[in-house]
C-alpha cells in the first residue's frame, strides 16, 4: 500500500488513489503571542509565563493519474467532498495518534494531460491526540501512565467502576519530571 493518509474514515490511496508527494506537518505549532505594548516601554510586555500553542496548519500534496477529462472533474468532486468537513487525521506513520482538523481554505487543483495534483491545507488543533489507553485494575496498586508527548498539554484520565464493590481511599498524584528535553 502506497503511505498516506486517513481522513474520514477513508485512506487517501486505498479508497481515492492519491499518492501523497509531500506533507508540511511540525510537530510544535507556533507559540500565541500574548504581549501587550505599552508605549513608554521598549519593546513588548509578554503576559505569557508557559507557551500556550495556536493551532497547526499541516499541508500535504497528492497526485492521481486519470485517462480522461470527464474523470479529472469527476476525481476532483469525489476530492472536493471527502476534504470537506471536520474529522480526524491519521497519517500512515503514526497511525497510534490522530488529529482534530479540517480544511480551512480552498483545496488546490492543478492538471497537466492526465495527472492531477490536489493540494489542502488542514487546520488542526495544536497536538494531536493519541489512542485511548485502557489499564485494568483489579486489586489495591499503584498504576503508573507514561506520558510520551513533545509539550505540556492537559491530560483527560476517566475513572470507571465496573464491579459491585465501593471504591474508596483512591488518590491521583501527578508528577511534574524534568528530562533532558524539557518538562514532560
Amino acid at each position: 500500500m502506497k503511505y498516506g493518509l486517513i481522513y474520514k474514515n477513508e485512506h487517501s490511496y486505498k479508497d481515492h488513489g492519491l499518492v501523497m508527494q509531500s506533507v508540511d506537518r511540525s510537530l510544535l505549532p507556533a507559540v500565541k503571542r500574548q504581549q501587550v505594548d505599552i508605549p513608554s516601554l521598549d519593546g513588548k510586555y509578554d503576559l505569557q509565563a508557559d507557551p500556550i500553542y495556536d493551532d497547526r496548519i499541516i499541508s500535504v500534496s497528492f497526485s492521481a493519474v486519470v485517462n480522461s477529462p470527464e474523470q479529472m472533474q469527476a476525481k476532483k468532486r469525489e476530492v472536493a467532498k471527502w476534504l470537506s468537513g471536520r474529522a480526524r487525521l491519521i497519517f500512515d506513520d503514526e497511525p497510534w495518534l490522530w488529529n482534530d482538523a479540517k480544511v480551512f481554505e480552498a483545496i488546490a487543483f492543478e492538471q497537466t494531460f492526465k495527472t492531477l495534483t490536489v493540494t489542502a491545507a488542514f487546520e488542526a488543533k495544536p497536538f494531536a491526540y493519541g489512542k485511548e489507553v485502557i489499564i485494568p485494575v483489579t486489586a489495591p496498586a499503584a498504576v503508573k501512565m507514561k506520558y510520551a508527548g513533545n509539550a505540556r498539554t492537559p491530560t483527560k484520565i476517566t475513572l470507571k467502576n465496573t464491579g459491585s464493590v465501593n471504591i474508596s481511599g483512591l488518590s491521583i498524584t501527578a508528577v511534574l519530571r524534568v528530562s533532558g528535553r524539557g518538562t514532560a
